[in-house]
């Protein structure tokens, strides 16, 4: 039932990318489509965190507009809701295309097939349990609904250990 929801989850972003370019008349430019809000991750380090939550947007090369804006979502939800434990430390931000081959290993390691939100915990300098945030694809259309979710699962992630 869940690989149905996936699947499901997964036809959706397709037509949904594919309509929303069809109907701006933009056609995806591989030059453009890794402008990022921030410097986007190329090579990622271990992290430096002992204690705390990396949150992960991954993407690929070919990017619509649903999946900017659940980039930028992701973003504003951690700039306005998570502003000191990002300046402690506690939080780190990274955007990574999944399509360069050295970070195709992500792939595997999350269990993506498509552009997703990953929330994963560290705790004692390991990396501990690990969260893919389905429902921001379902909630993308209620920016309210969509950043209580993702505030929600990440607050829920600190709290866990």
């Amino acid at each position: 039932m869940k690989t149905k929801g996936i699947m499901t989850a997964a036809l959706i972003c397709v037509c949904v990318c594919s309509a929303s370019l069809i109907m701006s008349g933009i056609s995806c430019d591989r030059q453009d489509t890794t402008t990022t809000i921030e410097k986007e991750s190329t090579d990622i380090p271990d992290t430096s965190l002992s204690d705390g939550v990396v949150v992960y947007y991954f993407h690929g090369e070919v990017r619509c507009n649903t999946c900017r804006t659940i980039e930028a979502l992701s973003h504003r939800t951690l700039k306005q809701e998570f502003t000191r434990a990002l300046d402690e430390g506690k939080i780190e931000w990274h955007v990574i295309n999944i399509e360069k081959p050295e970070n195709e290993h992500f792939v595997e390691a999350y269990q993506m097939f498509t552009s997703s939100l990953v929330i994963q915990k560290i705790q004692d300098g390991d990396k501990t349990d690990w969260k893919t945030l389905e429902k921001v694809w379902d909630l993308v259309g209620d920016e309210n609904a969509f950043m209580s979710y993702v505030q929600g699962e990440i607050d829920t992630l600190l709290r866990t250990g």
